[in-house]
């Protein structure tokens, strides 16, 4: 679809190669020779650290379709946009070239049970479908709003939910600004 219509595609990998047994991840970009695709990715989710702002665009565009205008916007993007600081700067080199793939490993292995305990524990609530991850460190869990008594919606469950029960989770379906507003004022 995306070379029939002239489309480049943006492929967010910030969970490339955190899959669990069994799977296989598959980079976008080789899959196509034709369409260019701009693929994010970062440290906060394979190294564990959330917020350290610091991640990369790899650009695959083969046929030169990018050429002047996406590149030279995609360096006046990094350059206006705020970095990470000096401190997390200084051990990058460290960090990706010298981490020992057992790290890697031992983190995978705690995400994938803590998954499988989460899925093995709501799959026995009645109303709540789960859906299996085959990677990454989230649980995606559907809501059968019929078995649930005052529940409209998922961001409807979702608020009831911290507001009872203290648990937080985020809703599947995009809402609207004027409707994600009211979901925060309700959780206050």
């Amino acid at each position: 679809m995306a070379e029939k219509h002239h489309v480049p595609i943006i492929s967010d990998e910030i969970y490339a190669d955190m899959v669990f047994s069994g799977k296989t991840f598959v980079p976008l970009a080789s899959l196509s020779t034709t369409v260019p695709i701009l693929t994010t990715g970062g440290i906060a989710k394979r190294w564990m650290v959330p917020g350290w702002r610091v991640g990369w665009i790899l650009v695959h565009d083969r046929n030169g379709i990018f050429a002047e205008e996406v590149h030279g916007g995609l360096i006046r993007l990094s350059q206006s946009i705020l970095g990470s600081n000096s401190l997390i700067q200084s051990i990058l080199p460290d960090m990706l070239l010298k981490t020992d793939e057992s790290y890697y490993k031992s983190c995978l292995e705690q995400l994938e049970g803590n998954a499988m305990y989460t899925c093995e524990r709501l799959s026995k609530v009645p109303g709540l479908k789960v859906i299996v991850p085959g990677g990454a460190m989230y649980v995606m869990v559907g809501i059968e709003k019929d078995k649930f008594k005052d529940i409209k919606d998922d961001a409807d469950f979702c608020s009831k939910l911290v507001q009872e029960e203290s648990v937080l989770c985020l809703p599947g379906k995009v809402k609207k600004k004027k409707e994600r507003s009211k979901i925060i004022l309700n959780n206050d």
